[in-house]
């Protein structure tokens, strides 16, 4: 939120990161939610699949993008 923004408004049981364009602050911290062991798995392979393929990208970057056969879905 910016710091102007009115934080009376907003629930108790959430979060609240106030910044502007040089920094942030923690003022509350949110409710922690725990994934299940596979969701989890899931995004982890997700996300080091993701920037792998940006760390290809800017290594060689007149080589096409991997998609097709065997490239995972984004859902």
């Amino acid at each position: 939120m910016d710091v102007d923004f009115p934080t009376d408004v907003l629930p108790e049981g959430t979060g609240l990161l106030l910044a502007d364009a040089y920094d942030a602050e923690i003022v509350r911290m949110g409710p922690e939610t725990r994934l299940a062991p596979a969701r989890r798995k899931v995004i982890v392979h997700k996300f080091a699949r993701h920037a792998a393929l940006r760390l290809q990208a800017l290594r060689d970057p007149r080589r096409p993008p991997l998609v097709g056969i065997g490239a995972e879905s984004d859902d």
